[in-house]
């Protein structure tokens, strides 16, 4: 097996933060394509991650602005086994049952930047909080927070709510193969 870097699992105040390491990076038109891989516990997991490659600033006066929502401004991309090892590492992360398999290859999110400022993702460490919806589930939506520093070489996910866990098992067992 390579030597690969490990995928860090945190837990702060009963809310789990999951660091993954990126093996490369591109940047294509308004995006920028990373490739994540890393190893927990004797498992590789390997995936996409695309983000729109700029942000405007999420705040106005210091209150939200509406209208720096991001549709599709980040997606995860898995293939088959990825995609249930991925599901794996969450149970573990959240310390549950694998009850997979999971099978969704691709999680699409609305992404607003934690920004007082316009930013490029290549511009230091860039927050994101993201917004997962979903109309199969009796949550509408899951919210994480999205941290990518890829000076370092790292994209940290971070749990928004407990309450998020079991809808986003949900959303990931479900079957929704697109064309990559």
């Amino acid at each position: 097996m390579e030597n690969l870097e490990e995928i860090l699992i945190y837990e702060e105040s009963g809310l789990f933060d999951i660091e993954f390491p990126v093996e490369t990076i591109k940047k294509e038109n308004e995006k920028v394509l990373l490739n994540l891989k890393g190893e927990l516990k004797g498992e590789v997991l390997e995936f996409k991650l695309e983000v729109a490659s700029n942000f405007p600033a999420g705040f106005k006066d210091g209150l939200p602005d509406e209208d720096s929502l991001i549709k599709n401004g980040v997606k995860f991309t898995f293939d088959e086994d990825n995609a249930d090892i991925f599901g794996y590492l969450i149970t573990l992360a959240y310390g549950l049952e694998d009850e997979g398999p999971f099978t969704s290859n691709q999680l699409v999110f609305t992404a607003f930047p934690l920004e007082d400022n316009p930013k490029s993702v290549d511009e230091g460490v860039l927050r994101l909080k993201l917004f997962l919806e979903n109309e199969s589930t009796d949550e509408k939506f899951v919210e994480f927070y999205l941290t990518l520093d890829l000076q370092n070489n790292v994209v940290e996910l971070n749990e928004y709510h407990a309450d998020y866990r079991i809808p986003f098992l949900q959303i990931l067992k479900m079957d929704n193969k697109k064309e990559n």
